[in-house]
């Protein structure tokens, strides 16, 4: 079974330190886990250098790129990769699409804070909740 670890952009933040540490861990034991990285329409003054040692796939987008585009190719996306196991990480907003996904594709959401946006979710098989202190 394949793990796409979703993010909007590799910059430097807890959520893809977390994401790379999760694929790193998961290929350790054996299951093929992958980087996906949606794009988004900001940049950030904090680039993260990209692990050579990780899988990264981006999702192949136009230049310019609608809404519904990024969705459509996101979905065409996880449905070539099926079966899957989808996790949006906080790219809530392409992760508008799960209600749209076929049952091959589970869907797990996982709240990285107490941020409002971190509980937004459309439809997940299954939900976490990371705590650190």
């Amino acid at each position: 079974m394949r793990l796409i670890i979703g993010t909007p952009n590799w910059t430097l933040n807890g959520v893809n330190i977390f994401s790379a540490a999760l694929v790193r861990g998961l290929r350790r034991q054996g299951t093929h886990a992958t980087l996906l990285i949606t794009g988004s329409l900001w940049r950030d003054q904090k680039p993260l250098p990209w692990p050579k040692d990780l899988p990264i796939q981006r999702l192949p987008l136009p230049m310019v790129a609608t809404w519904s585009a990024r969705w459509r190719r996101l979905q065409t996306y996880l449905i070539a990769q099926a079966p899957c196991i989808y996790l949006p990480n906080h790219d809530v907003l392409h992760s508008a699409i799960t209600p749209l996904l076929p049952s091959s594709i589970g869907v797990v959401g996982i709240a990285h804070s107490d941020d409002p946006q971190d509980r937004k979710s459309t439809r997940l098989n299954s939900s976490h909740l990371v705590i650190s202190y």
